[in-house]
């Protein structure tokens, strides 16, 4: 495999899980990585373009492509792929308009869905795209041991940006969580996860499945909307699943609650652990990063 240099504008949460720690892990497994964000550009080489003697590799770019350095990137014979991640849910772009960066002339793509892969196939069939699942963050065990004498105890949060918070106070019993360092102190206390989207709202259709993941991760289930982030990952008979309109929602949460502890709630942890093992960083890394830069 070439070597794969993952490439941030800037430093934030999704480069760092979608960047850092999925070079490192490569990096353990003896692959050829490294990650690159423009401050740390700046402190090694004095400019915030990546080295000149990158050659011959993979270069991903985490979410934006940065423009400046295309030409340099692409003399010196780089593969050039966008990790979307959840930009396309947010609406920073649409799809066609990553698909067809005339300027930026793109090798390959990563998405979330298996619905944007295959629009990717018709915009765009020659291509390399793939769905690299988004995998939980280890940080999110740290305090498992702590709160293993609470999980006998029903508690339901939301976990995530303020923007992302649908039916807030609607919901009884719902505790928020929105302050980035309590996220994953705090996770694994909530033995009820809730992550729920606008039926065919962007972030329902184009999010990655970052909650579940990280609601697997600690041992809880989740009232969740159907994402289409989750087509593949979980059975669709898993049951918190929950339609996005109101009513629906408190009669899942509702639901949730009065099974808490019964068959059916342990049935719900058992499809989450195979989802835990399936989106853990050893699995996506390891595996399905490794096979689809072997494409290239």
């Amino acid at each position: 495999m070439k070597q794969v240099i993952f490439r941030a504008p800037h430093r934030w949460g999704s480069s760092i899980n979608r960047g850092e720690e999925i070079s490192e892990h490569l990096q353990s497994q003896g692959y050829q990585s490294k990650y690159w964000d423009s401050p740390s550009l700046t402190t090694q080489t004095g400019t915030n373009t990546l080295p000149s003697d990158i050659k011959d590799s993979i270069v991903v770019y985490l979410k934006f492509p940065v423009d400046k350095e295309y030409e340099q990137v692409k003399q010196n014979n780089n593969k050039i792929l966008i990790d979307v991640i959840d930009c396309i849910g947010n609406n920073d772009y649409s799809l066609e308009q990553i698909c067809n960066l005339s300027y930026f002339p793109l090798d390959g793509l990563i998405v979330p869905t298996e619905d944007l892969k295959n629009k990717v196939k018709i915009l765009k069939p020659e291509l390399e795209v793939e769905v690299l699942y988004h995998h939980w963050d280890k940080k999110h065990l740290q305090n498992v041991e702590k709160y293993k004498n609470d999980i006998n105890e029903f508690r339901l949060a939301y976990i995530g940006s303020p923007a992302g918070h649908f039916h807030k106070e609607k919901i009884d019993n719902l505790t928020a969580v929105y302050e980035w360092e309590k996220m994953t102190t705090t996770s694994p206390y909530y033995t009820c996860h809730y992550s729920v989207r606008p039926h065919n709202d962007s972030q329902f259709l184009y999010k990655p499945n970052t909650k579940i993941s990280v609601a697997a991760a600690v041992g809880a289930n989740a009232v969740h909307s159907r994402d289409n982030a989750l087509e593949k990952l979980l059975p669709y008979d898993y049951p918190y699943f929950t339609d996005s309109d109101l009513e629906s929602v408190q009669k899942t949460a509702e639901y949730a609650e009065e099974t808490f502890g019964s068959p059916i709630w342990n049935e719900g942890l058992e499809m989450m652990r195979d989802l835990k093992n399936r989106t853990s960083i050893e699995r996506i890394a390891g595996v399905d990063y490794v096979e689809f830069f072997e494409r290239f």
